[in-house]
């Protein structure tokens, strides 16, 4: 359908991903090991232009706590 990704498996490579790559939207994982998607999604939000990227948590964590997070 001609859209253009970028595949990462951690935190850290998704934030150098973000600096070069300017997505229209994000898949985030919650359950990542040493910066879970909670911490990723706020450092994402810091690095991008305001309201150029939208994330979209994927997780299995269905609690209150979780969906207001």
């Amino acid at each position: 359908m001609g859209h253009v990704t970028r595949v990462v498996y951690d935190g850290q490579s998704a934030l150098g991903v973000a600096a070069t790559f300017a997505a229209d939207l994000a898949l985030l994982d919650l359950g990542l090991t040493l910066m879970d998607g909670y911490e990723l999604a706020q450092q994402l939000r810091r690095a991008v232009e305001p309201g150029s990227l939208q994330l979209v948590a994927v997780t299995g964590y269905g609690q209150t706590l979780d969906r207001r997070r």
